[in-house]
């Protein structure tokens, strides 16, 4: 019989999750104005939302190694669809990124994509994706929907220097644009 409700509660939960996908408009993805020597630059880079995913195609070149530990910032701001309001939503602070990713296979699943694999910290070279994509919907559970959404994403090294900056604006609909 638990067996029996368990399976209910699960396929109830998958109907309200296919009823409720998310459709991702990237507004804007690039490097932040701020950073003049980032470790990592973008070229032919393409970031395009979709239905429940985020597809990326281009080239993300590591031009130096960043010292280790690597602090990960995430501040994100929540802004009304029409961007005519916005607030401040999280910051999110992870003190040795790279050990989290390292022990987190779908960290490394979500970022697998990328040719070759990305590994952390980032080797110095070049990483190509054609069309991979960022499977969104594991965040669908929260409500993120009927928003304008902006993050800087920022990777701080030992000596307290930026290594990397992204800029990266997104809205999110319930319903196809």
């Amino acid at each position: 019989m638990s067996k029996l409700i368990i399976l209910a509660a699960t396929l109830l939960l998958c109907i309200v999750i296919a009823e409720a996908a998310k459709f991702y408009r990237v507004d804007k993805y690039k490097l932040c104005d701020d950073v003049t020597d980032s470790a990592a630059k973008f070229s032919d880079f393409h970031v395009v939302g979709k239905s429940q995913a985020i597809s990326i195609s281009g080239t993300m070149e590591v031009t130096r190694m960043a010292k280790m530990p690597l602090q990960f910032h995430l501040m994100v701001n929540r802004c009304d669809v029409d961007q005519s309001n916005c607030e401040h939503f999280d910051t999110i602070v992870f003190e040795d990124v790279c050990a989290m990713y390292n022990e987190s296979h779908l960290m490394k699943a979500h970022m697998a994509f990328f040719s070759p694999p990305l590994t952390c910290p980032l080797n110095v070279g070049k990483y190509t994706s054609k069309d991979g994509l960022m499977d969104m919907k594991m965040f669908e559970i929260f409500p993120i929907g009927n928003a304008h959404w902006q993050a800087e994403m920022r990777l701080i090294d030992a000596a307290n220097k930026t290594a990397t900056c992204v800029w990266s604006e997104v809205t999110i609909l319930e319903k196809d644009m």
